[in-house]
């Protein structure tokens, strides 16, 4: 029994972990705005209010499906888009047939955060950050490697959080590998239990 409360105590943090550096960036962020283009900090808004609703919405879920976390995902990088002005580029090369498929929720949000944290980006070279789904339902997250001179060492917690939530739910494990010029990131995907 005290195993079993040690691992949902640990799932509750897990699932609970959202970046506080992203609400303060985006705070930062917005402040500048309201005052140059009231508009954009408008949208910014919108959209920032979208990433908080479905972090409280979904923060009970164990999974949902990729349609609800890719919509996610578009908001986040509209907030993103705005911070780093050209210094990120985002591709999402996923068919409609898949976005059935269950993902844990804010996995991509913990990937593409991490991708940011270790790697240096310009205008030239953006940090390109690829994401497709791979044989056995993988969902793949890809960016191009070009770490950050003043590397600080990784303490590795935002992927073994996507580690441990998926040993939690008795999934398959995901797979991180680095090579000399990408860091690839597999994230199994299941299926609906639709009936």
């Amino acid at each position: 029994l005290p195993a079993l409360v040690v691992a949902w105590r640990l799932h509750e943090v897990l699932r609970q972990q959202v970046n506080p550096h992203f609400l303060f960036n985006s705070l930062n962020v917005l402040t500048s705005l309201i005052k140059l283009e009231p508009d954009l900090a408008e949208k910014f808004t919108e959209h920032l209010s979208k990433v908080y609703r479905y972090v409280l919405e979904n923060k009970d879920n164990d999974l949902v499906d990729l349609k609800t976390e890719l919509d996610f995902l578009d908001a986040y990088l509209f907030l993103l888009n705005i911070r780093f002005l050209g210094k990120i580029a985002v591709t999402i090369n996923i068919g409609n047939e898949k976005t059935d498929l269950l993902i844990l929720p804010l996995a991509l949000q913990l990937l593409i955060e991490n991708a940011i944290k270790h790697n240096s980006m310009s205008k030239k070279p953006p940090l390109r950050i690829n994401l497709f789904i791979a044989e056995n339902n993988f969902l793949n997250v890809e960016n191009n490697l070009q770490e950050r001179e003043s590397y600080i060492a990784s303490t590795g917690v935002g992927l073994k959080n996507i580690e441990h939530r998926y040993q939690l739910l008795e999934m398959q494990a995901p797979e991180f590998i680095k090579t000399k010029t990408s860091f690839i990131a597999k994230i199994p995907l299941k299926e609906s239990q639709k009936i």
